[in-house]
């Protein structure tokens, strides 16, 4: 190639580069946004959005509504994150948002900055998406995965084709579509859930299951375990411990512990009878099996934790009652209500003393009519569903702000007690 070639390819390539970088910066100035054009880079917002799908974006409205779709930036971090808006509230003149992947089970709180609870809706967007095309962007992703599709394109355009593609990703950037709350926090995290065999213990496990994460689920029903685990997803690495947690061997339960990052005690037993018609022993077994346990576990399971703690701040999550404090009464259940009352106070006292070293929380589900105690209970008191109360433990697990909380979640809806 001689001299006057390279010069028209020097030439050329330059023509081209101001010509899109004068038409880049028309159009951040015509919709007042510095990335008006994104490429999806994954999949929390599908079905909506696809991943390689480039979104067109518009930043001149003064609000936003709930099921705008968004793109925003999080303080210290460079990837955007496109989400839709689940909720908005005015302070003065000012819109704030909280956003949620339509993919996602929880909401973008734990992906938010320090102390930061909602989006500023005039500083923290980067645009609303009002356009896109599907599938278009995909090749950008190819190319900057991909180390020989890169070298195959710095070859075909020759030597300033790297600084040209560098140029073009910087004004097509990649947009990370975030499933970080949810599906990538949990992905390779390992979880001891009691109570594994059916009802809320089986639910919750499933959903972390689902999400990535390693189960291993302890009950005294092999078959039961067999079969669950068997229906769990195969891409991690699951198992089970049959074991009577009113009879526990400590020692097993220590050793399963030890790689373990999650821990959802949600064994229990319900004595539903008047307590002159108790047995000591029975009283004994609820409290020992609601309580005692789970302080035990919680002993055993955070020196392991605080192991294990990287990227993941480790969490134990105890499933108590709605019971055990609302002016709800229900007869027959006196000593049940005590047993996870009780579960409530050492809930709040552990997080104090770990903190936030390991979070420590409790869910307080009301009358779910797919369990056990649910289907007994004749009194005509609305149930919750089983799915509601399993995508909430899950919601507390995965945010990483949360510690100390004890949240009810029956028929009148959530609320912290």
């Amino acid at each position: 190639m001689n001299l006057r070639q390279q010069l028209t390819q020097f030439l050329t390539m330059a023509f081209v580069f101001s010509s899109s970088f004068m038409a880049w910066k028309t159009l951040s100035v015509v919709t007042n946004s510095h990335s008006p054009v994104v490429v999806v880079l994954s999949g929390s917002m599908e079905p909506a959005f696809q991943r390689g799908d480039i979104l067109f974006l518009w930043n001149r409205q003064r609000q936003n509504k709930v099921g705008d779709v968004v793109v925003y930036e999080i303080k210290g971090k460079d990837i955007p994150i496109v989400h839709r808006v689940l909720r908005e509230h005015h302070n003065s003149e000012k819109q704030y948002l909280l956003t949620k992947g339509d993919n996602n089970l929880v909401d973008d709180l734990g992906l938010y900055a320090k102390k930061q609870g909602y989006l500023n809706q005039a500083t923290d967007l980067v645009g609303t998406v009002k356009a896109y095309l599907p599938k278009v962007g995909y090749v950008t992703i190819l190319i900057s995965e991909n180390m020989y599709a890169r070298l195959a394109t710095k070859s075909y355009c020759g030597s300033s084709s790297h600084r040209v593609y560098t140029s073009c990703s910087a004004q097509i950037p990649l947009l990370l579509c975030s499933n970080f709350s949810a599906n990538l926090m949990l992905k390779g995290q390992r979880a001891l859930v009691t109570g594994g065999s059916q009802g809320l213990g089986l639910a919750i496990a499933r959903k972390l299951a689902q999400l990535g994460c390693s189960i291993t689920l302890v009950s005294r029903n092999e078959s039961k375990l067999k079969a669950n685990i068997a229906d769990f997803p195969s891409d991690a690495r699951h198992d089970y411990l049959v074991m009577d947690l009113q009879r526990p061997n400590f020692t097993q339960l220590a050793s399963s512990l030890q790689a373990k990052t999650i821990l959802v005690n949600c064994a229990g037993i319900s004595t539903h009878s008047l307590l002159p018609r108790l047995s000591d022993e029975q009283i004994a077994a609820t409290i020992n099996l609601n309580l005692t346990t789970p302080i035990i576990l919680s002993k055993l399971s955070y020196k392991h934790m605080l192991k294990n703690n990287h990227d993941f701040v480790p969490t134990i999550l105890n499933i108590a009652s709605v019971l055990s404090y609302t002016k709800i009464t229900m007869p027959g259940t006196s000593v049940y209500a005590a047993s996870k009352a009780g579960l409530l106070g050492f809930t709040q006292s552990l997080a104090a003393e770990l903190k936030n070293k390991v979070r420590v929380n409790a869910l307080l589900p009301g009358l779910i009519s797919e369990t056990e105690m649910g289907a007994a209970v004749k009194m005509p008191i609305k149930s919750v569903g089983l799915d509601e109360c399993a995508e909430q433990a899950v919601a507390m697990i995965v945010d990483q702000k949360l510690s100390g909380k004890c949240i009810a979640l029956d028929a009148k809806g959530k609320r912290e007690v």
